[in-house]
């Protein structure tokens, strides 16, 4: 999910929204090898670049700039 820093995923909603069973926010182990050229934690919002599905805050269409990691600690987007 892609939402503003100071937001916090609600995955009961998230899993209503989706029409899934049961949701969990996923430790980076488990999700760090679908993202090979990424550094652990620096994951870009761009899941659809990895065959990932993305879910985006709408409040976030009513920025003017967003910023988010590039892959790495060193750069932002």
């Amino acid at each position: 999910a892609v939402l503003p820093a100071s937001y916090q995923v609600d995955v009961d909603r998230l899993g209503e929204l989706v029409g899934g069973g049961e949701l969990r926010l996923a430790e980076e182990s488990e999700f760090a090898p679908l993202y090979p050229n990424c550094e652990p934690g620096a994951m870009p919002p761009l899941g659809v670049l990895y065959d990932q599905p993305v879910f985006v805050e709408t409040r976030l269409t009513e920025d003017e700039e967003i910023v988010f990691n590039a892959g790495d600690h060193k750069e932002a987007v």
